[in-house]
């Protein structure tokens, strides 16, 4: 729920009203409605699965008193589908293992979203260069590991996953800091 339209027979009670969406009793996200009563936020790290609430405050327009309006609840990120769109977050590191012999490099997979975590393919690329050097599949931690070659030039490197679609909703794809090796 990050967007809505208030409803009034009162069309200055419809526009310029200020939006406050909340997750339990904590305001998450402001904004206020178009000259139509539409409203959007953008939630950003903010968006988890749960129970939200859209309140639009009481105002004042001229000598006509606009309610406060409060909106149903509902649920984002429950099973069966949905919008959400969980974000990805990648580290990298490498791991020389000695001279003529390449070395490792690994992470993690992290998300909000468990689903979101482990199961996800990781492709390590050099930076520059659209040709992965390797690639492995994340375990429930999150924890990946790909072995670099042994001829790996000095160079700087990165780690990337595509997006994956999830009952709740969707994991973002998610990419990596550099990381110089060797």
């Amino acid at each position: 729920m990050d967007r809505g339209k208030l409803k009034s027979r009162k069309h200055v009670c419809r526009k310029g009203r200020r939006v406050v969406l909340y997750r339990g009793s904590k305001a998450i996200a402001r904004t206020k409605s178009n000259r139509r009563g539409k409203w959007h936020v953008s939630l950003g790290a903010n968006r988890r699965a749960g129970r939200y609430d859209a309140v639009a405050k009481k105002t004042k327009h001229h000598s006509l008193v606009c309610k406060r309006a409060r909106s149903r609840t509902v649920t984002i990120g429950g099973g069966g589908g949905g919008g959400t769109a969980f974000t990805t977050k990648l580290t990298i590191r490498f791991t020389p293992a000695g001279p003529y012999t390449g070395g490792t490099f690994s992470g993690t997979v992290g998300s909000p979203e468990a689903a979101c975590i482990s199961g996800r393919t990781v492709r390590v690329f050099s930076q520059g260069n659209s040709t992965a050097i390797g690639s492995d599949t994340s375990n429930a931690s999150g924890s990946w590991q790909v072995q670099a070659p042994p001829s790996l030039p000095s160079g700087n490197y990165y780690a990337a996953t595509p997006a994956k679609s999830i009952s709740a909703g969707s994991c973002g794809a998610g990419q990596s800091p550099t990381v110089s090796a060797p």
